[in-house]
């Protein structure tokens, strides 16, 4: 009988090795949860539209925004009107246990 992939020990190992990455993944998650979610302001530097993919071909605005302690981030902008530089605004920051946190507009004029 001729060996296949899916009876063969390599196939086993494979598989074997991607469950326990998986499974540490998993268990860093559960150890060590991201921080929670927090407000901050800024002030725009610069805004605007930036095309989604999709099946919509949409638009969302983005931001870029100076933070009180001066650090530059790029925030999504998921409001009615467009914004404009020297606008202030309140940002949420949802951190993330892999990778940037994520920042977001809350509302504008925050002075």
């Amino acid at each position: 009988m001729a060996s296949t992939p899916f009876n063969s020990r390599r196939y086993a190992l494979g598989i074997t090795i991607v469950a326990l990455i998986l499974a540490a993944t998993v268990v860093f998650e559960i150890r060590h949860p991201p921080a929670p979610d927090y407000r901050i302001s800024g002030i725009v530097e610069s805004a605007g539209p930036l095309a989604t993919s999709g099946l919509s071909g949409g638009t969302r605005q983005v931001a870029s925004v100076r933070l009180t302690d001066g650090t530059v981030v790029l925030a999504d902008a998921r409001l009615i009107r467009p914004l404009s530089a020297g606008d202030g605004v309140a940002l949420l920051v949802q951190p993330s246990s892999f990778g940037m946190p994520r920042y977001v507009i809350l509302a504008t004029n925050m002075r």
